[in-house]
């Protein structure tokens, strides 16, 4: 018979043996089936090198060892350990193990309801310690298959990442959330470790109201470099919601225009006490008010020298109203107008007849700018 190579019996290793032919001849004729399992030359060289070793026993407490043989020392160096296997017990330890029943454990990752095995030798080994928490079976197949993924940091302008681990991943795929979380990368968590919530002045004048400048919108701001915020506290903000901005009439006699009265107007208003709209102009009359001058017209009253102004608000009045400003309105003066405000109208008699005379505020501006007489007779007893 031929010479045959046959595998190492050290599943680790991938070299082989030789059956020689009559070796094949002698292990047939005693009757033996099948293949003979050895090892290879390298391995024999290793093996001699080898003695058995007395290791601990794995439980807590316990005295005793086991043997760790050449053979499994050979195949622990194949796969390149150099220290004995954890866990392994003594003989008593092992018997007492296989007769502890295993235990179903819950799964580590939160929100499964898996469980995985905790069996007899473990639970000897624990010496009645709780044991480590392990996911299930469904969960670690799902977890080797995951990655490790680089996430952006959620602090608006910061350019470093944090890590969105397996396990995270893992957890998060659990309770179905698909979307990838949102938080900070460790320089900035630690930095927000620093900060606190502070109460800001609201931005409204007169109001002494605050609002709540967050740790997170601080640092928000800090690594944007942006200044403190101007805002509005929750009372002004909710009654600048309430309101909306209003077209106004423009205060121009004549003119259809508007202007808006702002929500922030309005506010500043309220706080004042007023309710009603000032009388403003509209942005046509305010451009066009700008190209007027003020002029000097003279008091419409006989006597009088004094003047009185015809405003540009007042000349553009005029001009929408269809009026030609060449020809000057008649009005009276602030001198004139101040002594008819404070005359009072007066009853006289008449020297005569007796009959009552009403003389009028106008009437006694003339007499007061010298054109006409205080009244003496009523118009019966005049002389016609």
């Amino acid at each position: 018979m031929k010479d045959k190579k046959l595998p190492c019996r050290i599943r680790e290793c991938r070299n082989t043996w030789v059956w020689t032919g009559e070796e094949q001849v002698r292990w047939m004729r005693e009757g033996k089936q099948g293949e003979p399992r050895r090892l290879c030359p390298s391995c024999l060289v290793t093996f001699n090198e080898f003695e058995d070793r007395e290791v601990p026993c794995a439980k807590e407490g316990c005295t005793r060892t086991w043997m760790w043989t050449k053979s499994a020392q050979l195949a622990a160096a194949k796969r390149g350990q150099i220290d004995p296997p954890r866990g392994h017990l003594c003989s008593e330890c092992g018997d007492r193990a296989r007769e502890t029943d295993s235990r179903e454990m819950p799964c580590r990752v939160r929100g499964c309801t898996g469980t995985w095995t905790w069996h007899g030798r473990e639970i000897v080994a624990a010496a009645g310690k709780p044991p480590a928490p392990r996911m299930c079976e469904t969960c670690f197949a799902r977890f080797r298959e995951l990655q490790d993924q680089v996430q952006p940091c959620r602090v608006k302008g910061c350019d470093r990442t944090w890590m969105w681990t397996k396990g995270m991943q893992l957890e998060a795929a659990v309770h179905n959330r698909t979307r990838v979380p949102s938080r900070m990368c460790d320089e900035c968590a630690a930095q927000m470790t620093t900060l606190q919530d502070r109460a800001m002045p609201c931005r409204s004048p007169g109001c002494d109201g605050t609002f709540v400048w967050t740790a997170f919108a601080q640092l928000e701001a800090l690594v944007q470099k942006e200044a403190e915020p101007h805002r509005m506290c929750d009372t002004c903000h909710a009654q600048y919601s309430r309101l909306t901005d209003e077209a106004q009439p423009c205060r121009v006699p004549g003119c259809r225009g508007t202007w808006v009265w702002t929500r922030w107007a309005q506010m500043e208003a309220l706080r004042r006490g007023k309710k009603k709209p000032p009388r403003r102009l509209c942005a046509d009359c305010a451009k066009d008010v700008t190209a007027l001058e003020p002029l000097e017209v003279k008091c419409k009253h006989d006597g009088c020298t004094s003047m009185w102004t015809w405003t540009p608000e007042m000349q553009l009045s005029a001009v929408k109203r269809g009026f030609d400003l060449s020809r000057y309105p008649e009005r009276m003066c602030d001198s004139c107008k101040s002594f008819v405000d404070h005359a009072a109208t007066q009853t006289l008699h008449c020297e005569k007849c007796g009959k009552d005379i009403v003389w009028t505020r106008e009437h006694q501006l003339h007499v007061h700018l010298g054109k006409w007489e205080k009244p003496t007779v009523c118009a019966d007893c005049h002389p016609r």
